[in-house]
């Protein structure tokens, strides 16, 4: 790596610390957001639904904690079948963020993401439940814009890299945006 590109690297890193959400901060961020998901019964689709929850970093912005909470719902009429799909979502990983300006940033997350899926299927009245759980790694990276001292608004998308698919694996594109409100310093 160039001398130049590692200067700009250090600077960077040095000013994000400096500006909006400095070392030591608590945020937390109610979302609203849309994701693309992957049922496989009663034949496999791809759905794309609302999602909302919550979301606490804790740290500098450098590296901090990211954890998450998050909900989703579908319904389907499949021919004479309604198919109806709900997810519960934790995320627990790492997250770093930079700023451009003191108005302007960007972060990067990475982690795990623990699921409880509950499907339900109702044929001629009678309903059929299941449930089905999965751990899969994920990857983010989004967009912070910040409108007053405690205030900013997110956009961002993350990337849950599913071993379930029957054809290996697969991806689940989740894309939110939300409201930080920042506590702390």
């Amino acid at each position: 790596m160039s001398l130049l590109l590692r200067v700009c690297l250090f600077f960077l890193l040095i000013q994000s610390q400096l500006s909006w959400g400095q070392s030591g901060n608590f945020l937390f961020q109610p979302f609203f957001g849309y994701e693309r998901v992957y049922h496989s019964q009663p034949s496999p689709y791809w759905q794309t639904r609302n999602n909302y929850g919550v979301r606490v970093l804790v740290g500098p912005q450098l590296l901090s904690l990211d954890g998450e909470y998050a909900m989703a719902k579908d319904d389907n009429l499949i021919g004479a079948t309604t198919v109806e799909h709900s997810s519960q979502k934790i995320k627990v990983g790492l997250r770093s963020t930079f700023n451009v300006s003191s108005y302007l940033g960007g972060f990067l997350r990475a982690g795990v993401q623990w699921k409880t899926e509950k499907r339900t299927e109702t044929t001629a009245g009678v309903p059929t439940e299941s449930t089905e759980n999965s751990t899969d790694p994920y990857a983010g990276a989004g967009v912070v814009i910040a409108y007053a001292k405690n205030l900013a608004l997110t956009a961002d998308v993350t990337a849950v890299f599913i071993d379930s698919h029957p054809n290996g694996r697969d991806v689940e594109y989740q894309y939110s945006a939300g409201l930080v409100v920042k506590f702390g310093q």
